[in-house]
């Protein structure tokens, strides 16, 4: 389940307090900070019009595809020259990266986002390749990678989590935090002051924001039904859940903020009876 960001907000300040590159990564993290932060010309524009970091759009990029991105769909890699036929399907073509990189940004809400906290940050890289590693209680390796946060544990493939795997590539936040101190220009908030005393659980949010009861298999199960959405049940709550959550609350007249609060998960049942 995808509980909202005042609520994972606290542990992911703790992360920033803790977190140290190992040090056998160390030379990788500092050359892979320096490649990124020349390909500040592809990101400087739209990160002066929406205001997303672009610590967070170029460490994606590399996630995802590398050098490459910028010759692709931002959202999924595919080519800009025809429409998009990974998800999300359709988009496109475009006339070059910038154009696929605003329109990617767009269809999944990121930017709508105005505050862009370090915590913020990590919310959206876990939300971007999917919250399902809360779920097996340890940090997503998509942004602690090559640190001392990371534990074994690894979706190797759609659906399947293999918990003696180890993910290799380089996380978002050790990235992104070098970036930062080899190029002061790119920082975009004060870092936070980490909390005193032991960190709250993380149970259910308070009413209306979101991270009701159903598990993330049921409600994907219910938005394949109700709104054709067509995602794999696999219990990863990712952007295509969280986009298909939106979808089903416009249709039925409520926030689309992409989490499935009480009255989300109310409309589900009430459609699913």
């Amino acid at each position: 389940m995808l509980h909202p960001f005042v609520v994972l907000k606290p542990e992911y300040t703790n992360w920033l307090a803790t977190v140290k590159v190992t040090p056998t990564r160390q030379k990788e993290v500092v050359e892979t900070a320096a490649r990124l932060i020349t390909y500040k010309p592809h990101y400087a524009e739209v990160s002066a019009k929406t205001g997303i970091p672009i610590v967070w759009l170029a460490t994606v990029g590399e996630r995802e595809d590398g050098a490459n991105i910028f010759h692709s769909y931002f959202g999924n890699g595919d080519p800009l020259t025809h429409p998009t036929r990974d998800v999300p399907r359709g988009r496109g073509p475009f006339p070059n990266f910038i154009a696929g990189l605003y329109d990617s940004l767009s269809v999944d809400k990121i930017d709508q986002i105005k505050d862009w906290s370090w915590e913020r940050n990590i919310y959206e890289w876990i939300v971007w390749n999917g919250a399902g590693y809360d779920e097996h209680g340890e940090p997503s390796p998509y942004v602690v990678g090559g640190t001392n946060l990371q534990r074994k544990g690894k979706y190797t493939a759609d659906g399947h989590y293999d918990a003696t795997s180890w993910d290799t590539q380089l996380g978002c936040l050790p990235v992104a935090l070098e970036m930062v101190k080899q190029d002061p220009s790119l920082q975009f908030d004060t870092m936070p002051v980490p909390m005193a005393g032991p960190l709250p659980s993380v149970g259910p949010p308070p009413v209306g924001l979101g991270g009701g009861d159903l598990s993330t298999t049921a409600i994907q199960t219910a938005l394949n039904k109700l709104v054709s959405a067509g995602i794999q049940v696999d219990g990863n709550y990712g952007r295509q859940t969280r986009r298909a959550v939106m979808e089903f609350q416009r249709k039925n007249g409520l926030d689309d903020d992409g989490l499935v609060g009480p009255l989300t998960e109310a409309k589900l049942k009430e459609q699913l009876a």
